[in-house]
């Protein structure tokens, strides 16, 4: 009987681990592999966190500095944007924790998108 209920822990710890492998690892992998493929690039994905820790890195280090006085403000109101949209273009992908955040900027994709009716 002990080693009935030892082996049932086993069990349900072993399948726990899975799932967490599966959701933390193996599914942002698949995503980032997707966009890869169709040419949409962006900062590398870490477990748990994702990019959250350098996105608010980004946002403190902006507003330590005094605000410049030109229209320009896309470093201030959105510096993660403005500092991975060289590296990987326009359209990016970085991620909140384990889900993925899509950035798009071209309007003509985003005007395709917003009046393509959803089945």
């Amino acid at each position: 009987m002990h080693h009935l209920l030892l082996f049932v822990i086993l069990v349900v710890l072993l399948v726990f681990l899975a799932r967490v492998a599966y959701s933390i690892i193996w599914v942002p992998w698949v995503i980032a592999r997707h966009f890869r493929e169709q040419g949409i690039r962006g900062p590398s994905y870490r477990p748990i966190k994702g990019n959250t820790d350098e996105i608010r890195g980004m946002y403190a280090e902006v507003q330590s500095r005094p605000m410049a006085l030109c229209h320009d403000i896309l470093e201030r109101v959105c510096p993660f944007y403005h500092k991975w949209s060289r590296p990987y273009g326009t359209t990016l992908l970085y991620w909140h924790g384990s889900d993925p955040r899509l950035v798009l900027s071209d309007p003509a994709m985003l005007t395709e998108i917003l009046s393509t009716p959803r089945d």
